[in-house]
Order: structure tokens, then C-alpha cells, then sequence
């Protein structure tokens, strides 16, 4: 999906809201507008997602069908946070997309959408947003196929895939941990310190920032991985600039969703960064290559040591929603297959390094020697791998 398709579907997705707003159909009864919609649009607070409100609308955006016809429904995530978080998530997402990793499509709404929108949304917590409207940024993404690593794990399916899946699976997750060092995002599996320089002792994967979209086969009742998606995706390199403090942004978002009809007028400027501005950032910084060095290319073996335990962390605590327990399955998976998965962990972040390596080759805002570093590091380890040493 592009995102002219996905902003073409919030403004369809709008109109039809208006459509119920009786007071809107009063007003413009000049206009001819279907009588009744065959699925109104519906708005679920999602569960997952420590920051911001986040929302899967539901609408059925084509034309209207006929009553042999089934109507198509059409899925969006809306999520309304704080501007500084927004342009946050959309940057790092749109670097890990330039990046090769599967992520959403994200773009930021236009502040008229987004107050109409606002409006239908809070019915469905029987509140209505207070404080300071303007402060809030919404974006948009298309909805993905898929459940998160957890789920995965909840509903047994991903306990079903072939040998080969869960290489791909801990391949991608060891490539995707060698770029989330370099953006600074430390919220998916790798869990580290940027100011010393060190991976965290007892690290636990955030599972709801990575989704799994597995499919079966009805007929031969097998499964098999279709994707894996990465989600959520920040950088502890933006939060310094615009910072909110967090009891102060819980309590805005908090106020936002309280009883009252007030909406301040004050503008508030949006910015929206190109998208290199924020890897080149990174590539002058040379405290991040300093971290990328050390972590990743100089402590490989511990890097991935680290991502084995992050996950399993993750796993010990999964118990699945009928009461039985998926987080002992979920141990011995780890545990028979830690072979398999260690291997495909330590090919996924060989792989990202050497990617990164020749990305960081084609620009000169960075350091000469550290670069040099890493390509002597990659050079030893090839060497390693074709049995030269």
C-alpha cells in the first residue's frame, strides 16, 4: 500500500463518519448521501502500546454493495500522541523501511481529519478528549496481517512452523538488532545503555514490537511464516530533543480522553523531516558508532547471547488466555532448537553488519576510523567463516 492509497482511505473513512453525525446531515441536506451505510465504521482501543492511543478502525469504504454482495471491510491503525513521539516513529520507521526491514506504511493526518476523527474514536471509551487538542499528532498506518511474537506463541501456531521458518524468523530478528543499535532503539529485543556503552544484564524482548504473520494451509494443515513485521520502531536519540517528561506526558494523555468539550485554537507548527534527516543525524554522530563498534562487532558472540536471552526472557513470562501455560513450551522450544536459533541469530547479525558496513561506505558524515574498524572486524570474522584463519 502507498501512502496516497492509505490517506485516500482516512478521508473516506472520515466521510462516512460524518454520515452518522445527525446534526452534519441536518446541515448539509442539500446533499445527496446514502440513507444507510451497509457497516458503520467502528474504532477499537487496541491493548498493546505504552505510548499514545492507538486505534483499529474498521469501515467498509467502496461502493455501496448489493444485498447479493458481502461488503469488503477495510482496516486502519489510527494512533494520536504527543508531535515529538510522531515525528519519532515515523523517522525510525521509515529508516528501518529504507533498511529492507517489512514495516508498516505511516503517515501523519492533517489536523482537521484528525480532530473529526477524535470525536468518533472517544465514543468508544465513553469519554471525550480535554486539554490541548493541538498537542497531539495522529498517524496512520494499514493494518498488518499478522499477530505479535506473544500471541504467536499464545494461539500454538508459531510452535508449528518448519525448521527452515524459524531460521528465517531469528535471522531477520538478528539483522533487525544490529540496525536498532544504530537507530538507538533499545524497545524490541535488544535492551542496552547508550551512555556506557553496555548491553543490559537481564534483558526482556518487547514482544508487541514485532508481528508474525503466519499463515495455514487448511487442506495439508501445516503452517508456514508469510513475514515479519517490525512495529513501534523509536530511537533514544530523538527523546532528548522536545522531551516530555513521562508523568508529565501521562497526564496529557491521560486529560486528553477526560469529560469535557474544551479545544484550544492555538496553532502549533508540524514539521515533517525528510526522510534522510534523521539517518544522517546518526551518521554524524560518533558516540553511536562508538556503541555499534563495541556491541555489535567487537562483543558478537555476547551480541547474540544477549538476543537468545532477550527472547527466552519474553517467553518465560507468556501464559496463554484459557488458563493453561504456553510459557513451559515455549522454554523447551528455546531450549531443543537453541542450535538452530543461535546459528541463524549469529547469520542474521553478520548480515547486518556487512550491510551496514556498505550503507556506511556510500556517505562520508561519519567517522574514517571507525569505519576502517568495522570493515577490519568483518574482514577477520570472513576469514573466519572461509576457514583462512
Amino acid at each position: 500500500m502507498s501512502v496516497t492509497n492509505l490517506r485516500a482511505q482516512i478521508v473516506a473513512i472520515e466521510e462516512q463518519c460524518q454520515m452518522l453525525n445527525p446534526k452534519r446531515r441536518q446541515d448539509s441536506s442539500s446533499v445527496e448521501r446514502p440513507h444507510q451505510l451497509p457497516i458503520q465504521p467502528t474504532f477499537t482501543r487496541t491493548a498493546h502500546g505504552a505510548s499514545g492511543f492507538t486505534f483499529i478502525c474498521s469501515a467498509c469504504i467502496e461502493q455501496e454493495p448489493t444485498p447479493q454482495q458481502i461488503p469488503t471491510i477495510t482496516k486502519v491503525i489510527l494512533k494520536w500522541q504527543n508531535h515529538a513521539n510522531s515525528q519519532n516513529e515515523k523517522s525510525v520507521t521509515d529508516a528501518m523501511e529504507k533498511f529492507g526491514f517489512n514495516v508498516p506504511v505511516i503517515t501523519e493526518i492533517d489536523r482537521s481529519l484528525s480532530k473529526s476523527l477524535i470525536s468518533f474514536a472517544r465514543k468508544s471509551r465513553s469519554c471525550v478528549p480535554v486539554g490541548d487538542e493541538d498537542s497531539y499528532t495522529l498517524l496512520a498506518m494499514n493494518y498488518l496481517q499478522g499477530s505479535n511474537f506473544e500471541d504467536c506463541m499464545k494461539k500454538g501456531d508459531f510452535f508449528q512452523l518448519p525448521p527452515e521458518d524459524y531460521q528465517k524468523i531469528f535471522f531477520s530478528f538478528g539483522k533487525a538488532s544490529v540496525f536498532d543499535v544504530f537507530l538507538g532503539n533499545h524497545d524490541r529485543i535488544v535492551k542496552f545503555n547508550f551512555n556506557n556503552e553496555s548491553l543490559d544484564d537481564n534483558p526482556t524482548m518487547n514482544s508487541g514490537n514485532v508481528m508474525l504473520d503466519i499463515i495455514q494451509n487448511a487442506s495439508e494443515r501445516t503452517f508456514k511464516i508469510q513475514n515479519v513485521y517490525y512495529i513501534d520502531s523509536t530511537s533514544k536519540l530523538l527523546e532528548s530533543e522536545n522531551k516530555t517528561e513521562p508523568e508529565e506526558e501521562d497526564y496529557l494523555i491521560a486529560m486528553m480522553w477526560s469529560p469535557s468539550d474544551h479545544v484550544s485554537s492555538a496553532p502549533v507548527a508540524t514539521i515533517e523531516p525528510p526522510r534522510e534527516v534523521f539517518v544522517s543525524k546518526i551518521l554524524k554522530n560518533k558516540h553511536t558508532f562508538k556503541v555499534v563498534l563495541k556491541l555489535c562487532f567487537n562483543e558478537t558472540a555476547r551480541f547474540v547471547d544477549h538476543i537468545y536471552n532477550s527472547i527466552f526472557n519474553e517467553v518465560s513470562h507468556v501464559t496463554s488466555s484459557d488458563g493453561s501455560s504456553a510459557r513451559d513450551m515455549g522454554k523447551e522450544f528455546l531450549s531443543k532448537k537453541i542450535v538452530l536459533l543461535r546459528d541463524a541469530l549469529h547469520s542474521g547479525v553478520e548480515s547486518g553488519k556487512i550491510e551496514l558496513c556498505s550503507m556506511l561506505t556510500q556517505t562520508e558524515s561519519f567517522d574514517r576510523r571507525l569505519l576502517e574498524s568495522l570493515e577490519g572486524n568483518l574482514e577477520v570474522v570472513n576469514q573466519k567463516n572461509q576457514g583462512d584463519i
